[in-house]
């Protein structure tokens, strides 16, 4: 606020906000910055043991929805997954299309319905999940890392002063840690643990912006294997050599990080806008000329005047009138379709799951509604016609 005041008190356009704002910072008590606030976090993984070429390899699998009996529905079938030795994939998809059900199920946390999971040699698996609850509530920060590492106590406080848990911080009780706390600490255990395999579930979860980079300058150095699954597209982008994507209930492999599976994707994604829009002139090129060059049925006499040459021709004057109705309402279809195709041309409107599925909502929504008004044309003019 006290930037924007400077920079802005002599401009006349923005006065008004900046005597706002200064009237604001009357009211603040300033707050003396802790020194230790400005430590960064910093850490790299050591370099682990090596494990077999394959990894994991997923067989057959289905993925469903957790639940008993009845309540369970299949997520992802076929799901078939392979992960190398040193590869760094990242898992994306839709939300709610079973991301987090699969890497549950990978890490042994849920049981496999079907199909066959093998893990290669020599696997050392360590899980990071989004919400860091296996840590509990009960205990302290020490307590928690002396528990999961078996570090004496002098090295778990070294470990967690590396992850800003100082003097007394790593006495915090669990039950009182922020989201960020949480995942530092687990993050401090995820790195001790020597894993060669990581699965990470929303890593940067509830971390500011110093600690996100250090994850993503410590994923990038890691030597072992990772699965990835976040929303933060520049850790994606950073850290994925493969993209494994959750599609229409499949996973689908593409070579490269996020922006290259977003350019595969967007490339796609326009050759089956062009492909719809070929189809579509077509049947409007189709619908057209049966509608203009109806020929009499068997035994039909053929109109007077060439009513049957082309639509509205032989009609009351109330059935032309609504069969221009229609017309327009086909024309206001076409030209919402031809604005929306051009407006998903652009790629902000793929560029996370949630505006994907949107965009994909509202592209077919347009494409019925042309085919209903059509549908709609042609039964007036049969009707009027016949």
């Amino acid at each position: 606020m006290e930037r924007f005041v400077e920079r802005f008190r002599a401009k006349a356009s923005k006065a008004r906000q900046a005597q706002s704002r200064v009237k604001r910072l009357d009211k603040m008590e300033r707050v003396e910055r802790d020194p230790r606030d400005g430590a960064g976090l910093s850490f790299q993984f050591s370099a682990p043991e090596r494990s077999g070429r394959v990894v994991f390899e997923l067989e057959g699998g289905r993925i469903d929805i957790p639940g008993d009996g009845d309540a369970a529905r299949p997520l992802i079938d076929p799901a078939e997954l392979w992960l190398e030795r040193g590869e760094h994939v990242a898992l994306v998809g839709a939300n709610g299309s079973g991301k987090t059900t699969l890497i549950d199920t990978l890490a042994g946390r849920l049981e496999l319905p079907k199909g066959k999971l093998r893990t290669g040699h020599n696997v050392n698996l360590s899980y990071l999940s989004q919400h860091a609850e296996w840590l509990g509530d009960q205990g302290t920060a020490l307590e928690a890392a002396q528990r999961e590492t078996g570090l004496t106590p002098n090295k778990a406080r070294a470990l967690l002063g590396r992850f800003l848990f100082s003097g007394d911080e790593a006495e915090k009780p669990l039950a009182g840690l922020s989201g960020g706390e949480r995942q530092r600490l687990s993050l401090a255990i995820l790195v001790n643990s020597g894993a060669n395999l990581l699965i990470l579930d929303e890593p940067t979860n509830h971390l500011d912006v110093d600690s996100r980079e250090a994850l993503e300058d410590a994923l990038r150095g890691f030597e072992g294997s990772v699965l990835l699954v976040s929303h933060d597209r520049a850790l994606l982008d950073a850290v994925g050599t493969r993209t494994i994507a959750v599609e229409e209930g499949e996973l689908r492999s593409y070579e490269g990080g996020w922006a290259d599976y977003a350019r595969v994707r967007e490339e796609r994604r326009l050759a089956e806008i062009e492909q719809e829009a070929d189809r579509r002139r077509d049947g409007q090129r189709a619908r057209q000329a049966r509608a203009v060059d109806r020929k009499p049925l068997a035994g039909e006499k053929p109109r007077a005047n060439g009513a049957g040459d082309q639509p509205g021709k032989g009609m009351s004057k109330n059935a032309r009138r609504r069969l221009a109705a229609l017309e327009r309402e086909v024309e206001r279809a076409e030209t919402a379709l031809q604005s929306l195709e051009d407006e998903l041309a652009e790629p902000a409107a793929w560029s996370t799951p949630e505006r994907s599925e949107q965009s994909t909502e509202r592209h077919a929504a347009a494409k019925q509604a042309v085919e209903d008004a059509y549908a709609k044309w042609e039964q007036a003019g049969a009707t009027n016609q016949g």
